[in-house]
């Protein structure tokens, strides 16, 4: 029987090579481009503006080797990290970007609450 050791990005999911890989919350949503540690090199991946936590993107042929002699694919998982802000200047600035930004960049949230708004206090 063979055993894989847990690591603390790569994941073993199938025939899948899975990268969790965190990413500021700022960079996911105005975009940038990362490093990706594979098995054997690191190639560069644009993370697209407005990705979401848990967003995942497939590198073809750059994942686990397969039986055949081919490579499986990589899928990237994005971990859009959030901060933690230690100082009130920092604090105050995520509070005005909240407000600058509206509901309108947070569609989710909005239908999420417009659903509980709707239902009007029923339960199940």
């Amino acid at each position: 029987m063979v055993r894989v050791r847990p690591h603390p990005f790569y994941r073993q999911e199938g025939d899948l090579l899975v990268v969790e890989v965190p990413v500021a919350m700022e960079a996911a949503a105005l975009g940038t481009e990362i490093e990706i540690p594979l098995l054997d090199e690191r190639v560069r991946m644009k993370i697209p503006p407005g990705t979401q936590p848990g967003s995942v993107f497939r590198i073809r042929g750059k994942g686990l080797p397969q039986p055949s002699g081919a490579r499986g694919d990589a899928h990237v998982r994005v971990q859009v990290e959030i901060p933690r802000p230690c100082s009130d200047e920092a604090r105050e600035a995520l509070a005005r970007l909240g407000t600058l930004l509206g509901d309108e960049a947070y569609p989710q949230q909005r239908a999420f609450r417009e659903a509980l708004n709707g239902r009007s206090g029923t339960t199940g």
